[in-house]
């Protein structure tokens, strides 16, 4: 299935985000790790996925470059890992900033041949030179060695997929049943398979490895595998291994301190015929203006917007309290264009509320770089 999404606020947010809490770590210092995608290619012209110049890649035949990508696999791993967030357009990745630095090695041509040398170990060896941190590798339904993280697929309701693999191999699980990412020529789509489960995991990663580039990849795993929602028997089990990947627990392990935490911590909300918490927020951007105001009264007697880090409520840590001198960054406008700056986002009150965390641009959105929108 394909589908276009082009315009201000179709940008999805696919459940194998929002379920493995990657929106409530921040990404802001993925630029110290690189991904290497080893797979069918990249569509570097796709406007949803990072195309600077930290985005490399290699390829065995000038007929099949590594930035084209005629199968659509590669490309679609890459949105899960790396789509761009806040452009009010597409889909969101795990990484939303677009500054993951990514080297593709494109190993199949557009016929599904296979193009990168005799051997696995030879596209590992190339991610190696290039000096990556982890790489994704959905190619293959084996686990060479113990230096490789395999990972089972579960749907959106967190069961087990009917085509997952079961055995003790499985370290981990992650969404895998009708993954919305990019496809190629400006296109998205679902997809189905452990392969589009690996690349959470993946994204996850990178994510929590950048705050604390000295811990090794043993920590890193360590976290991951501790931290898992578990599913299916109690602890380990050959479905879902330690469970569903946990960005915020794994972050927590490593040492991350999170900015803000929801207050109440359990705060909920009977909404119509249901009941939801803050995290289910994350899934629409536009939520918190819809819901979270003075008509819809929660847990305590607190509204979305007051008790909701993702609304710019909850309680902020001290550091993040401490008030500093604003200045606009008067070169900085979204991602629709320069006549979107700062100023235009001071002419109006609901601009920051309704644009302010989407259309990111340099990285930054205007709620971070225009002082209007900051804390809005």
């Amino acid at each position: 299935m394909f589908l276009m999404q082009n315009g201000r606020g179709n940008e999805v947010r696919p459940y194998g985000l929002l379920h493995s809490q990657a929106l409530k770590v921040s990404d802001e210092y993925v630029g110290n790790r690189k991904v290497c995608i080893v797979d069918t290619g990249y569509d570097r012209s796709h406007p949803d996925l990072p195309s600077g110049d930290w985005v490399t890649g290699s390829s065995a035949s000038k007929k099949v470059p590594w930035c084209e990508d005629g199968i659509g696999h590669g490309t679609h791993i890459a949105g899960i890992i790396g789509g761009l967030g806040n452009n009010g357009r597409g889909v969101m990745g795990v990484i939303r900033n677009g500054m993951l630095k990514l080297h593709i090695v494109r190993v199949f041509d557009d016929k599904k041949k296979w193009v990168w040398k005799s051997r696995m170990i030879a596209a590992v060896e190339e991610c190696a030179k290039n000096d990556s941190n982890i790489i994704s590798l959905s190619i293959g339904s084996s686990k060479p060695t113990n230096h490789v993280m395999s990972v089972a697929a579960v749907n959106a309701s967190g069961r087990k997929a009917k085509f997952s693999s079961f055995n003790d191999k499985i370290d981990i699980a992650a969404a895998g049943v009708n993954v919305y990412s990019t496809l190629p020529n400006n296109q998205y789509g679902f997809m189905s398979g452990t392969s589009y489960s690996a690349p959470y995991v993946v994204g996850v990663a990178a994510l929590i490895w950048s705050f604390d580039t000295s811990k090794s990849a043993k920590d890193v795993w360590d976290a991951l595998v501790t931290s898992a929602n578990d599913k299916g028997q109690p602890g380990y089990d050959e479905k879902f291994g330690h469970g569903t990947v946990n960005a915020l627990g794994a972050a927590k392990i490593l040492g991350y301190q999170p900015p803000c935490t929801d207050n109440p911590v359990n705060w909920s909300l009977n909404l119509f015929t249901l009941s939801v918490d803050c995290d289910w927020f994350y899934v629409n951007e536009s939520f918190c203006s819809w819901f979270g105001g003075d008509d819809y009264i929660g847990t305590n007697g607190q509204i979305g917007n007051i008790a909701c880090c993702v609304c710019n409520g909850g309680t902020r840590t001290a550091a993040d309290n401490i008030l500093k001198a604003c200045k606009d960054d008067d070169d900085w406008y979204d991602s629709d264009g320069e006549r979107f700056n700062c100023e235009w986002y001071s002419q109006k009150d609901t601009r920051c509320s309704k644009f302010g965390r989407r259309f990111r641009n340099f990285g930054k959105t205007a709620s971070e770089v225009c002082c209007i929108c900051k804390d809005k």
